[in-house]
């Protein structure tokens, strides 16, 4: 395998952005389930904090993930070009 191929599969490593956006969705529907089940009560809003906390975990997540898009497209690069 050539280094150009090498470097061409380093960038088409498949990171889970598509996971973490779904997740993210799955859980903004799991917020108005427990709204629309709950209603104005202190457990729905004690459920949406959690919901919240877990949001903002992979909105972290997405994050991280994104730095190392960037540093294996970086290593791709650097690899073509000795």
């Amino acid at each position: 395998m050539s280094i150009q191929e090498e470097a061409d599969r380093l960038r088409n490593i498949a990171l889970p952005f598509g996971e973490i956006q779904h997740a993210m969705q799955v859980l903004a529907d799991a917020q108005a389930q427990v709204q629309t089940i709950l209603g104005d009560t202190q457990r729905n809003r004690e459920v949406q904090g959690a919901l919240e906390s877990a949001k903002a975990s992979l909105d972290n997540s997405y994050g991280v993930v994104q730095e190392a898009e960037r540093q294996i497209t970086e290593a791709a690069n650097h690899h073509a070009n000795g």
